[in-house]
C-alpha cells in the first residue's frame, strides 16, 4: 500500500510536467509557425489576385511575376546590409528561410526569390519546380550557389533566373560559360539534372 501512495505523487508530477512541455513548446515554436504560415498564404493570395492579377496568356503571367518581385522585394546581393528579420522566437527562425518568410520580410536572395516566385506561380496553378545548384568550386552538398525556377510549358521546361525582370529570356542558361560554373544541379526533391543544362548549353 505505501509503494503504490508514493508513486502517485509522482505519476501526477509526470502528467502535469508532460502537459507543461507540451504547451510550452505549441507556444513557443508551434503556434508562430502556424501563424506565420498563415499570415503568409493570405499575403500570397491578396499579391496574386489584387496586385499581380489574372492574365490568360502564362508568358506574360510570369513577366508579370517577375517584374513584382524586382519592385516588392529587396535584394540582398544589392543590399547586404538591409535590416529584413522580424521578431518572432530564435527557435523558430531557421524554419522560415523559405517562401512563408520573405512574403513577410519582403527581402531575400535567390533562394527567397524563386521561393516567392514559386508559390505565387502555384496560386495561378504555373507547373514549376525549384532548381538548386551548386559551384564547382565549392566542396560542401549543402553549400548552395544559385536557385531559380523551371516552368513547365507545352510540354517543354523553361529555365527563369528569378531575381531578373526579364528571367524568362535570359540566355544566361544557355551558355556554357555560365552551366560549366556549377555541379549537382537538382530539383528540390533532389533529382539531378545535370546533364540536361550541360546538353543545352552551346
Amino acid at each position: 500500500m505505501n509503494n503504490t501512495k508514493t508513486k502517485r505523487p509522482f505519476t501526477i508530477l509526470t502528467f502535469l510536467f508532460t502537459i507543461g512541455v507540451v504547451l510550452y513548446i505549441y507556444f513557443w515554436y508551434i503556434g508562430p509557425i502556424l501563424e506565420i504560415h498563415e499570415m503568409a498564404q493570405d499575403r500570397i493570395n491578396y499579391i496574386a489576385f489584387n496586385e499581380i492579377g489574372n492574365e490568360t496568356n502564362q508568358t506574360l503571367l510570369i513577366y508579370k511575376i517577375l517584374e513584382w518581385e524586382k519592385n516588392n522585394i529587396v535584394n540582398l546581393y544589392e543590399k547586404p546590409d538591409y535590416p529584413c528579420q522580424i521578431r518572432i522566437p530564435s527557435p523558430v527562425y531557421p524554419t522560415f528561410q523559405d517562401s512563408y518568410l520573405v512574403i513577410i520580410t519582403r527581402c531575400g536572395k535567390c533562394g527567397e526569390f524563386a521561393e516567392i516566385f514559386s508559390e505565387i506561380a502555384n496560386t495561378f496553378q504555373i507547373e514549376n519546380r525549384i532548381i538548386l545548384a551548386h559551384h564547382v568550386n565549392r566542396t560542401k552538398d549543402n553549400d548552395l550557389s544559385h536557385a531559380w525556377v523551371e516552368v513547365i510549358s507545352g510540354g517543354k521546361i523553361i529555365p527563369i533566373q528569378t531575381m531578373e525582370t526579364d528571367g524568362y529570356n535570359s540566355s544566361d542558361f544557355y551558355s556554357c560559360k555560365y552551366i560549366m560554373k556549377y555541379r549537382n544541379i537538382t530539383i528540390l526533391n533532389g533529382e539531378n539534372v545535370s546533364e540536361r543544362y550541360y546538353s543545352w548549353c552551346s
